[in-house]
This record gives C-alpha cells, sequence and structure tokens, in this order.
C-alpha cells in the first residue's frame, strides 16, 4: 500500500492547515504524498476554476484525497481510476448560500456534495454533525477526524503582552459578517457600557477580513474605541502566546445554515485555546450545545439582545483574572493522526 502514489487536492493548499497536517501525517507514516498545486489565486473566479479542473484532470495517482470548497474543483476526481477520499471540512451548500443568498447556485452546490458522498470509497468528516450529514448523503463508509492542533503552540514571552491590570478578552480570527464581525461589534459595546470600577474590561482583537474596517468605525462611533486594540493579523506561531496572556477568548458568531454545522471539534481556534487552558466563551449554536469541557462555556446569544453574553463576558474573565485557569485539555492531532493512519492501512 505505500507504495502507491496519493495526491492531496485542495483549492488553496497553502491557506489550508487541515490538508498541510494529513500531508505531515502521511509523509510521517512512510506513504508517498504530494500536494496538487493549483493555478495562483488571480483574475476570473470561474475560469481559475475550470483552468484547475482541467489541471486536476491530467494528474495521476492511485488514490486522491480530495478536501472539499469549493467542491466544484474536484469534479475530475470522479471520472478516475483509484481511490477517492472526500475530506468535508464545512457544508459546502450552506456556505454557498450564506455568501451569495441565491437558492439556485445553493442547490446546485448540495447536488455536487451529493455526488461527492456516493460516489467517494472513504468520506472523512472534520466532526460529528458532518459525518451524519455524509450518511443522510448516501455515504457507506465514514470516518470523523477532527481539527485538533498537530503540535504545541509557542507560548514563549507571553508574560510581557499585556501591561494592564484589568481583565482582558481575546477575539482571533477572520473578521467578516460570516464569522460574527457585527454580533461582536454589539457585544463589545454592551459589555464595555455595562463597565464599572468593579468590572473593567479591556478588548483584543486579532485577525484581519473585509468587515474589520466597518467595526472598527462602530466601536468609534460608540467612543469604546480606547477598550478595544486591534492586532491585525498576525502570524499563526504568534497567536498561541497572546491566548496564553488573555482571560478569556470569545467566539460570538451570528446564527446561519452554515452555523448548524459548526461543532468544537472541527473549530481550530477552539482546541487551540482549550489546550492552552485559557476559557472560552461561544455562542450556542449547531454542536455549540452544552458545556462539554471544564474551560469551555457556550451561552445563548439573541440577536435583538446582546446583554446576557456581554454579562458572560464581564463575570467569566474577571473569575479567570482572579481565580486562575483550569488546567488544559489536550485535543491534539496525535488522535487524529491514529485514525488517518487506521484509515490508510484499510485501503
Amino acid at each position: 500500500m505505500k507504495n502507491k502514489k496519493i495526491l492531496l487536492v485542495g483549492a488553496e493548499p497553502d491557506k489550508m492547515p487541515r490538508l498541510k497536517l494529513v500531508y505531515k501525517s502521511l509523509r510521517s507514516l512512510g506513504y508517498d504524498v504530494k500536494v496538487f498545486a493549483p493555478f495562483a489565486r488571480k483574475g476570473n473566479s470561474i475560469m481559475r476554476y475550470l483552468a484547475n479542473m482541467t489541471k486536476l484532470f491530467f494528474e495521476r495517482a492511485d488514490i486522491y484525497h480530495f478536501f472539499n470548497i469549493p467542491d466544484v474543483i474536484g469534479l475530475p476526481l470522479l471520472f478516475k481510476r483509484g481511490t477517492l477520499i472526500y475530506d468535508v471540512r464545512s457544508p459546502w451548500k450552506e456556505e454557498v448560500y450564506d455568501t451569495t443568498n441565491n437558492k439556485f447556485i445553493a442547490k446546485i452546490a448540495g447536488i455536487i456534495e451529493h455526488i461527492f458522498c456516493i460516489k467517494a470509497n472513504h468520506v472523512i468528516a472534520a466532526n460529528p454533525l458532518l459525518w451524519e450529514r455524509a450518511l443522510d448523503f448516501g455515504s457507506y463508509d465514514v470516518w470523523t477526524i477532527p481539527n485538533f492542533p498537530y503540535e504545541e503552540m509557542d507560548l514563549t514571552g507571553w508574560e510581557d503582552l499585556i501591561d494592564v491590570s484589568e481583565p482582558t478578552v481575546l477575539y482571533f480570527g477572520k473578521i467578516s459578517k460570516v464569522e460574527g464581525s457585527e454580533v461582536l461589534g454589539d457585544i463589545i459595546i454592551e459589555a464595555v457600557n455595562m463597565d464599572n470600577r468593579q468590572h473593567q474590561i479591556r478588548f483584543i482583537i486579532a485577525g484581519d477580513g473585509p468587515e474589520r474596517e466597518n467595526l472598527e468605525k462602530k466601536l468609534i462611533k460608540a467612543n469604546v474605541q480606547d477598550k478595544v486594540n486591534f492586532l491585525g493579523w498576525i502570524p499563526h506561531e504568534e497567536i498561541g502566546k497572546w491566548i496564553k496572556a488573555v482571560d478569556l477568548c470569545i467566539m460570538p458568531r451570528e446564527e446561519s445554515g452554515t452555523s448548524n454545522w459548526i461543532h468544537p471539534d472541527s473549530v481550530w481556534k477552539v482546541n487551540e485555546a482549550l489546550n492552552i487552558g485559557t476559557p472560552v466563551l461561544a455562542t450556542r449554536i449547531g454542536g455549540f450545545n452544552e458545556n462539554q469541557l471544564n474551560s469551555f462555556t457556550v451561552y445563548p446569544l439573541s440577536l435583538t439582545d446582546n446583554r446576557g453574553f456581554a454579562i458572560q463576558i464581564l463575570l467569566k474573565a474577571r473569575a479567570s483574572k482572579l481565580l486562575g485557569k483550569t488546567s488544559p485539555n489536550p485535543r491534539d492531532w496525535k488522535l487524529c493522526r491514529d485514525d488517518l493512519s487506521e484509515l490508510y492501512e484499510e485501503l
């Protein structure tokens, strides 16, 4: 088996942590594996998709491991000889609809998802909800392999990052509507406005995205900008020290079609924070429906009333500041690597 050629396929492999981890794992297990090199992301998206599909059609391998979104790029794999593994990170149909608000295009995306689930020899799902979805779509062999960190994050210098006495709260990730940028701004404003001498609070936002400018304007208009520090985009290898330095991480997100399938197991930043031991407060959506771990809390978030979530931020950040953090919850890629090894050994 290990002398067979494996091709990992993704739209933007350089920006896909899951693909990189699978590559490292398979290489460490002794497999002959390479990554499909798509054309650079520039110009017309449709033309780029067509060019990549054409290029993929002429690639040759014994096993094709395809990471979804956009799923259309992988269509040539359905006509190839060899073993096809369909690796589902997110629901493409719902993501298309959340992005375009076009039911017709979303329906086509859903059809393509169904086809892949039926035609693939094996399906890998990033969380239990996507596992159930794949079975409902007609898959007959589905594995769950979560998005757990590959190695311990670098925490060097975390003690020197924050020089304020107030509890600090970190949001890190893409600043976009899909990731909850609008509700993030509302929650920050609500928490700061409830602030007093007993419950002072500071927010740190690490990341960038299409809605960053609008978020900054919103905070300035509400006159709370002095309580928020925008770090901008920082290299991933540096985020661990910020997670360690703060008292609480928050992950609020608006409810949408995609959020119905979100789950702690498939959210990188949840598992990174839990591995370090910093408490997490997240929105109760999808698989975020119960307190699964002692440092992980979910809370129902209403789009018309963010006060409850803001109160929880104040309480939990202050408690973490005064009482200290809980022990880390190890959720690392070694478990995933074992399952991946078992799957490939069966091929």
